[in-house]
């Protein structure tokens, strides 16, 4: 169940985060109710996955609409439902 718990949590912090506006690391973590740590461990799943997770100077996050859902091992009816 554990894994299954995590797999949901990046579903809905990429939902989260195509999203605007941008979202604080703060926000982030209330949104999963999650540590810090936790929510950076995240990014860089969703990073190593091929989401262009991006940043701006108040280090509020973001997954970039050019980024390229393709590239993550979704089903074609999966990645219909993340880009709509």
């Amino acid at each position: 169940m554990f894994n299954q718990n995590r797999i949901y949590k990046v579903f809905q912090l990429i939902n989260f985060l195509r999203a605007r506006p941008s979202k604080s690391i703060k926000n982030i973590m209330q949104f999963l109710d999650t540590s810090e740590r936790t929510v950076y461990r995240y990014l860089d799943m969703l990073k190593d996955l091929g989401f262009k997770v991006e940043r701006d100077t108040g280090n509020r996050v973001w997954i970039s609409a050019s980024g390229n859902l393709d590239v993550v091992p979704f089903t074609p009816q999966e990645a219909d439902f993340w880009r709509s």
